[in-house]
Protein backbone atom coordinates (compact mmCIF):
# COMPACT_ATOMS: atom_id res chain seq x y z
CA UNK A 1 0.00 0.00 0.00
CA UNK A 2 1.32 3.25 -1.17
CA UNK A 3 -0.44 5.56 1.45
CA UNK A 4 -3.34 5.17 3.69
CA UNK A 5 -5.28 6.57 6.69
CA UNK A 6 -7.42 5.50 9.54
CA UNK A 7 -10.08 7.41 11.46
CA UNK A 8 -8.67 11.08 9.62
CA UNK A 9 -10.11 13.65 11.33
CA UNK A 10 -9.56 17.82 10.29
CA UNK A 11 -11.46 20.06 12.41
CA UNK A 12 -10.42 24.05 12.42
CA UNK A 13 -11.41 25.90 15.01
CA UNK A 14 -12.83 25.19 18.55
CA UNK A 15 -16.41 25.33 20.38
CA UNK A 16 -19.39 26.56 18.56
CA UNK A 17 -17.34 28.11 15.77
CA UNK A 18 -15.37 24.54 14.95
CA UNK A 19 -16.08 23.76 11.23
CA UNK A 20 -14.91 19.58 10.75
CA UNK A 21 -13.37 19.05 7.10
CA UNK A 22 -13.04 15.64 7.17
CA UNK A 23 -15.17 13.26 9.59
CA UNK A 24 -13.47 9.97 10.16
CA UNK A 25 -12.14 9.37 7.05
CA UNK A 26 -10.76 5.81 5.96
CA UNK A 27 -8.94 5.50 2.60
CA UNK A 28 -6.20 4.00 0.94
CA UNK A 29 -3.89 4.86 -2.24
CA UNK A 30 -3.01 1.53 -3.51
CA UNK A 31 0.18 0.79 -5.01
CA UNK A 32 0.46 1.50 -9.05
CA UNK A 33 -2.63 3.30 -9.13
CA UNK A 34 -4.47 6.73 -10.61
CA UNK A 35 -6.84 7.69 -7.96
CA UNK A 36 -9.03 11.01 -8.55
CA UNK A 37 -10.64 12.56 -5.59
CA UNK A 38 -14.01 14.64 -6.12
CA UNK A 39 -16.53 16.64 -4.70
CA UNK A 40 -18.73 19.49 -4.35
CA UNK A 41 -16.67 22.79 -3.20
CA UNK A 42 -16.32 22.26 0.51
CA UNK A 43 -16.21 18.60 0.88
CA UNK A 44 -12.96 18.17 2.06
CA UNK A 45 -10.94 16.84 -0.87
CA UNK A 46 -8.04 19.29 -0.74
CA UNK A 47 -8.02 19.20 3.28
CA UNK A 48 -7.82 15.48 2.41
CA UNK A 49 -4.33 16.03 0.02
CA UNK A 50 -2.68 18.20 1.96
CA UNK A 51 -3.22 15.79 5.13
CA UNK A 52 -1.87 12.51 3.49
CA UNK A 53 0.93 14.78 1.89
CA UNK A 54 2.00 15.81 5.61
CA UNK A 55 1.19 19.32 4.57
CA UNK A 56 -1.15 19.95 7.21
CA UNK A 57 -1.38 17.85 10.75
CA UNK A 58 -4.73 15.65 11.25
CA UNK A 59 -6.91 16.75 14.30
CA UNK A 60 -6.71 13.25 14.89
CA UNK A 61 -6.56 9.54 13.19
CA UNK A 62 -3.53 8.18 11.81
CA UNK A 63 -1.89 8.90 8.30
CA UNK A 64 0.95 6.66 6.84
CA UNK A 65 2.93 6.57 3.54
CA UNK A 66 4.17 3.53 3.29
CA UNK A 67 5.10 1.97 6.55
CA UNK A 68 5.48 5.47 8.22
CA UNK A 69 3.40 6.92 10.17
CA UNK A 70 3.19 10.79 9.61
CA UNK A 71 1.87 11.51 12.74
CA UNK A 72 5.13 10.16 14.74
CA UNK A 73 7.52 11.91 12.82
CA UNK A 74 8.72 15.98 14.05
CA UNK A 75 8.92 18.57 11.67
CA UNK A 76 12.88 17.76 10.39
CA UNK A 77 12.03 14.25 9.60
CA UNK A 78 8.70 15.22 8.25
CA UNK A 79 10.03 17.40 5.93
CA UNK A 80 13.11 14.55 4.83
CA UNK A 81 9.78 12.52 3.75
CA UNK A 82 8.11 14.87 1.94
CA UNK A 83 11.34 15.22 0.26
CA UNK A 84 12.37 12.13 -0.63
CA UNK A 85 9.29 9.96 -0.66
CA UNK A 86 6.16 12.27 -2.05
CA UNK A 87 5.90 14.44 -5.54
CA UNK A 88 3.63 17.55 -5.70
CA UNK A 89 2.02 18.92 -8.60
CA UNK A 90 0.82 21.94 -7.82
CA UNK A 91 -2.41 23.98 -9.94
CA UNK A 92 0.28 27.42 -9.79
CA UNK A 93 3.34 25.08 -11.12
CA UNK A 94 5.40 26.97 -8.06
CA UNK A 95 8.63 26.51 -10.10
CA UNK A 96 11.97 28.87 -9.13
CA UNK A 97 11.40 31.85 -11.69
CA UNK A 98 15.94 32.06 -11.53
CA UNK A 99 16.31 28.49 -12.54
CA UNK A 100 15.90 27.10 -15.70
CA UNK A 101 13.45 24.19 -16.29
CA UNK A 102 16.18 21.42 -16.00
CA UNK A 103 17.19 22.99 -12.65
CA UNK A 104 13.95 23.16 -11.69
CA UNK A 105 13.55 19.45 -12.27
CA UNK A 106 16.40 18.39 -10.46
CA UNK A 107 15.98 21.01 -7.50
CA UNK A 108 14.64 18.51 -4.86
CA UNK A 109 17.47 15.87 -5.73
CA UNK A 110 19.87 18.81 -5.68
CA UNK A 111 18.97 19.72 -2.06
CA UNK A 112 18.75 16.35 -0.76
CA UNK A 113 22.16 15.24 -2.41
CA UNK A 114 20.99 12.54 -3.83
CA UNK A 115 22.38 11.47 -7.25
CA UNK A 116 20.35 11.82 -10.30
CA UNK A 117 19.32 8.85 -12.40
CA UNK A 118 20.12 10.21 -16.06
CA UNK A 119 18.27 7.13 -17.62
CA UNK A 120 15.13 7.57 -15.89
CA UNK A 121 15.43 11.75 -15.89
CA UNK A 122 16.36 11.25 -20.08
CA UNK A 123 13.01 8.96 -20.09
CA UNK A 124 10.90 11.98 -17.95
CA UNK A 125 11.89 14.70 -20.12
CA UNK A 126 11.32 13.14 -23.68
CA UNK A 127 7.69 12.15 -22.85
CA UNK A 128 7.01 15.38 -21.67
CA UNK A 129 8.36 16.72 -24.79
CA UNK A 130 10.67 19.26 -23.23
CA UNK A 131 14.38 17.95 -24.47
CA UNK A 132 14.09 21.86 -26.26
CA UNK A 133 12.76 23.48 -23.22
CA UNK A 134 15.45 22.86 -20.44
CA UNK A 135 17.33 25.76 -21.20
CA UNK A 136 14.57 28.34 -20.51
CA UNK A 137 12.98 29.78 -17.28
CA UNK A 138 9.92 29.88 -16.35
CA UNK A 139 9.08 33.23 -18.00
CA UNK A 140 10.17 31.83 -20.78
CA UNK A 141 7.61 29.10 -21.40
CA UNK A 142 3.84 28.51 -21.74
CA UNK A 143 1.66 27.73 -19.16
CA UNK A 144 1.43 23.81 -20.90
CA UNK A 145 5.35 23.78 -20.68
CA UNK A 146 5.66 25.36 -17.16
CA UNK A 147 3.24 22.25 -15.58
CA UNK A 148 5.22 19.62 -17.69
CA UNK A 149 8.03 20.74 -15.71
CA UNK A 150 6.02 20.78 -12.73
CA UNK A 151 5.15 16.88 -13.59
CA UNK A 152 8.89 16.28 -14.22
CA UNK A 153 10.15 17.26 -11.29
CA UNK A 154 7.54 15.34 -9.69
CA UNK A 155 8.60 12.31 -11.22
CA UNK A 156 12.40 12.85 -11.51
CA UNK A 157 12.97 11.41 -7.69
CA UNK A 158 10.28 8.03 -8.76
CA UNK A 159 8.40 8.97 -4.80
CA UNK A 160 6.14 6.55 -3.61
CA UNK A 161 2.88 8.79 -4.12
CA UNK A 162 2.41 12.15 -6.04
CA UNK A 163 -0.54 14.52 -5.12
CA UNK A 164 -1.75 16.40 -7.80
CA UNK A 165 -3.76 19.61 -7.04
CA UNK A 166 -6.08 20.19 -10.06
CA UNK A 167 -2.73 19.72 -12.60
CA UNK A 168 -4.64 20.61 -15.63
CA UNK A 169 -7.06 23.94 -13.98
CA UNK A 170 -4.80 26.57 -15.58
CA UNK A 171 -4.16 25.08 -19.23
CA UNK A 172 -6.35 24.83 -22.17
CA UNK A 173 -8.10 21.20 -23.08
CA UNK A 174 -5.49 20.36 -25.77
CA UNK A 175 -2.49 20.48 -23.10
CA UNK A 176 -4.73 19.59 -20.29
CA UNK A 177 -5.01 16.07 -22.21
CA UNK A 178 -1.78 15.68 -22.50
CA UNK A 179 -0.65 16.71 -18.90
CA UNK A 180 -3.40 13.66 -18.06
CA UNK A 181 -1.56 11.27 -20.92
CA UNK A 182 1.56 11.32 -19.27
CA UNK A 183 0.17 10.92 -15.80
CA UNK A 184 -1.52 7.75 -16.86
CA UNK A 185 1.37 6.25 -18.79
CA UNK A 186 3.47 6.89 -16.08
CA UNK A 187 1.33 5.03 -13.80
CA UNK A 188 1.10 2.24 -16.30
CA UNK A 189 4.50 1.92 -17.33
CA UNK A 190 6.24 2.69 -14.27
CA UNK A 191 3.99 1.96 -11.13
CA UNK A 192 3.80 5.06 -10.03
CA UNK A 193 1.02 6.07 -7.61
CA UNK A 194 -0.71 8.77 -8.13
CA UNK A 195 -3.64 11.15 -5.90
CA UNK A 196 -4.96 13.41 -7.75
CA UNK A 197 -7.83 16.30 -7.42
CA UNK A 198 -9.75 17.57 -9.78
CA UNK A 199 -13.74 18.99 -10.61
CA UNK A 200 -13.11 17.89 -14.16
CA UNK A 201 -14.76 14.85 -15.11
CA UNK A 202 -12.80 14.32 -18.08
CA UNK A 203 -10.15 14.59 -16.01
CA UNK A 204 -11.42 11.63 -13.45
CA UNK A 205 -11.88 9.54 -16.57
CA UNK A 206 -8.40 9.35 -17.05
CA UNK A 207 -8.06 7.69 -13.00
CA UNK A 208 -8.08 3.92 -12.25
CA UNK A 209 -10.62 5.31 -9.71
CA UNK A 210 -12.63 7.92 -8.32
CA UNK A 211 -13.77 8.98 -4.35
CA UNK A 212 -16.52 11.40 -4.10
CA UNK A 213 -16.43 13.13 -0.93
CA UNK A 214 -19.06 15.13 0.51
CA UNK A 215 -19.59 16.69 4.44
CA UNK A 216 -15.39 15.47 4.89
CA UNK A 217 -16.95 12.17 4.31
CA UNK A 218 -16.36 9.32 1.59
CA UNK A 219 -19.71 8.66 0.62
CA UNK A 220 -19.26 7.16 -3.31
CA UNK A 221 -16.18 5.16 -5.00
CA UNK A 222 -16.66 4.35 -9.09
CA UNK A 223 -14.06 2.10 -10.72
CA UNK A 224 -13.44 1.95 -14.38
CA UNK A 225 -14.70 5.40 -14.68
CA UNK A 226 -15.55 7.24 -17.76
CA UNK A 227 -16.79 11.26 -18.22
CA UNK A 228 -20.57 10.57 -18.22
CA UNK A 229 -21.38 8.39 -15.51
CA UNK A 230 -18.27 10.85 -13.16
CA UNK A 231 -20.65 13.83 -14.57
CA UNK A 232 -23.75 11.88 -13.57
CA UNK A 233 -22.94 11.48 -10.43
CA UNK A 234 -21.69 15.11 -9.64
CA UNK A 235 -25.33 16.57 -10.60
CA UNK A 236 -26.46 14.43 -8.14
CA UNK A 237 -24.76 17.03 -5.59
CA UNK A 238 -25.51 19.44 -7.46
CA UNK A 239 -28.97 18.43 -7.13
CA UNK A 240 -28.65 17.71 -3.07
CA UNK A 241 -30.22 14.30 -3.60
CA UNK A 242 -29.24 12.76 -0.89
CA UNK A 243 -26.82 9.78 -0.96
CA UNK A 244 -27.73 6.32 0.95
CA UNK A 245 -23.95 7.08 2.69
CA UNK A 246 -24.53 10.95 3.36
CA UNK A 247 -25.62 11.64 6.48
CA UNK A 248 -27.80 15.06 6.43
CA UNK A 249 -28.16 17.88 8.75
CA UNK A 250 -31.57 18.09 10.65
CA UNK A 251 -32.68 21.37 10.48
CA UNK A 252 -32.22 23.48 13.43
CA UNK A 253 -34.73 23.77 16.02
CA UNK A 254 -37.04 27.25 16.30
CA UNK A 255 -35.51 29.82 19.06
CA UNK A 256 -37.14 29.89 22.10
CA UNK A 257 -38.80 33.21 22.84
CA UNK A 258 -37.03 34.84 25.94
CA UNK A 259 -38.68 34.23 29.50
CA UNK A 260 -39.96 30.87 27.86
CA UNK A 261 -39.52 27.62 30.27
CA UNK A 262 -38.33 25.27 27.16
CA UNK A 263 -38.75 22.11 29.15
CA UNK A 264 -42.40 22.92 30.01
CA UNK A 265 -45.04 20.85 28.69
CA UNK A 266 -47.68 23.33 26.72
CA UNK A 267 -50.79 23.24 27.99
CA UNK A 268 -53.96 23.41 25.45
CA UNK A 269 -54.20 26.14 23.26
CA UNK A 270 -56.42 28.83 24.64
CA UNK A 271 -59.98 28.63 22.80
CA UNK A 272 -60.36 32.11 21.07
CA UNK A 273 -63.28 33.96 22.07
CA UNK A 274 -66.11 34.39 19.42
CA UNK A 275 -66.37 37.43 17.42
CA UNK A 276 -68.49 40.25 19.02
CA UNK A 277 -72.03 40.74 16.75
CA UNK A 278 -71.91 43.92 14.73
CA UNK A 279 -73.39 47.12 15.61
CA UNK A 280 -76.59 48.01 13.48
CA UNK A 281 -76.23 50.95 12.34
CA UNK A 282 -77.83 54.26 14.08
CA UNK A 283 -80.73 55.60 11.85
CA UNK A 284 -80.77 59.34 11.40
CA UNK A 285 -82.49 61.67 13.78
CA UNK A 286 -84.93 63.49 12.00
CA UNK A 287 -87.26 66.78 13.81
CA UNK A 288 -90.83 65.86 14.56
CA UNK A 289 -93.37 66.63 11.75
CA UNK A 290 -95.95 69.43 13.12
CA UNK A 291 -98.98 69.20 10.92
CA UNK A 292 -99.79 72.92 9.31
CA UNK A 293 -102.95 74.01 11.15
CA UNK A 294 -106.35 73.23 9.77
CA UNK A 295 -107.42 75.89 7.05
CA UNK A 296 -110.92 77.31 8.19
CA UNK A 297 -113.60 77.71 5.54
CA UNK A 298 -114.47 81.06 4.09
CA UNK A 299 -117.35 83.66 6.52
CA UNK A 300 -116.07 81.38 10.21
CA UNK A 301 -115.88 84.17 12.55
CA UNK A 302 -112.14 84.91 14.14
CA UNK A 303 -111.82 83.68 17.57
CA UNK A 304 -109.96 86.25 20.21
CA UNK A 305 -106.67 85.52 20.68
CA UNK A 306 -105.95 83.85 23.83
CA UNK A 307 -104.93 85.86 26.66
CA UNK A 308 -101.12 86.01 27.30
CA UNK A 309 -99.95 83.53 30.64
CA UNK A 310 -99.37 84.97 33.58
CA UNK A 311 -96.31 85.61 34.36
CA UNK A 312 -94.70 87.88 37.33
CA UNK A 313 -95.47 91.45 37.21
CA UNK A 314 -92.69 93.50 35.60
CA UNK A 315 -90.84 95.31 37.64
CA UNK A 316 -90.99 99.06 36.45
CA UNK A 317 -87.56 100.54 35.37
CA UNK A 318 -86.04 103.34 37.26
CA UNK A 319 -86.31 106.55 35.72
CA UNK A 320 -83.28 108.23 35.67
CA UNK A 321 -82.45 111.16 38.22
CA UNK A 322 -83.65 114.72 36.21
CA UNK A 323 -81.16 116.44 35.06
CA UNK A 324 -80.15 119.58 36.94
CA UNK A 325 -80.83 122.62 35.44
CA UNK A 326 -78.01 125.19 34.52
CA UNK A 327 -76.92 127.26 37.69
CA UNK A 328 -77.42 130.69 36.75
CA UNK A 329 -73.98 132.91 36.66
CA UNK A 330 -73.34 133.87 39.93
CA UNK A 331 -74.59 137.88 40.96
CA UNK A 332 -74.40 140.35 43.72
CA UNK A 333 -77.92 140.18 43.42
CA UNK A 334 -80.99 140.48 45.87
CA UNK A 335 -81.30 137.58 48.08
CA UNK A 336 -83.93 134.85 46.08
CA UNK A 337 -81.54 135.72 43.08
CA UNK A 338 -79.95 132.61 43.34
CA UNK A 339 -81.52 129.38 41.77
CA UNK A 340 -83.44 126.63 43.29
CA UNK A 341 -80.69 124.46 42.67
CA UNK A 342 -78.51 126.79 45.01
CA UNK A 343 -80.56 126.23 48.07
CA UNK A 344 -81.33 123.55 50.31
CA UNK A 345 -84.81 122.05 51.01
CA UNK A 346 -85.49 124.29 53.75
CA UNK A 347 -84.21 127.44 51.32
CA UNK A 348 -81.02 127.81 53.00
CA UNK A 349 -78.08 128.25 50.57
CA UNK A 350 -76.91 125.78 49.21
CA UNK A 351 -73.15 124.79 50.53
CA UNK A 352 -72.36 122.90 47.56
CA UNK A 353 -73.22 125.43 44.95
CA UNK A 354 -71.21 127.69 47.15
CA UNK A 355 -69.91 129.73 43.76
CA UNK A 356 -73.34 130.69 42.71
CA UNK A 357 -73.99 132.64 45.95
CA UNK A 358 -75.09 135.66 46.22
CA UNK A 359 -73.95 138.12 48.81
CA UNK A 360 -77.20 137.51 50.82
CA UNK A 361 -76.03 133.96 50.69
CA UNK A 362 -73.03 134.90 52.22
CA UNK A 363 -74.39 136.78 54.97
CA UNK A 364 -77.40 134.53 55.86
CA UNK A 365 -74.35 131.98 55.95
CA UNK A 366 -72.74 133.46 58.20
CA UNK A 367 -75.46 134.80 60.58
CA UNK A 368 -76.40 131.49 61.11
CA UNK A 369 -72.79 130.11 61.53
CA UNK A 370 -72.66 132.63 64.70
CA UNK A 371 -75.84 131.91 65.96
CA UNK A 372 -74.71 128.37 66.32
CA UNK A 373 -71.73 129.18 67.51
CA UNK A 374 -73.64 131.36 70.93
CA UNK A 375 -75.64 128.58 71.37
CA UNK A 376 -72.83 125.86 71.52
Amino acid sequence: MAAYAVGLTKRYGTGDTAVTALDNVDVQFAQGQFTAIMGPSGSGKSTLMHCMAGLDAATSGAVFIGDIQLNALDDRRLTRLRRDRIGFIFQAYNLVPTLTALENITLPSDIAGHPIDEQWLSAVVDTLGLRDRLKHRPTELSGGQQQRVACARALAGRPAIIFADEPTGNLDSRTGAEVLSFLRESVRRTGQTIAMVTHDPSAAAYADRVLFLADGRIVDEMVNPNAEAVLERMKAFEADIPHPEVVWADPAPAPVPVGVDPTAVPGPAPVPAPPAPPTPPTPPSTAPVIPPPPIAPPGTPIAPAAPAPATAPAVPPTPPPAPAPAAPGSSNGPVGAASAAARTADGAPDPIDMANWTDADWDAWLARKQSEAGGA
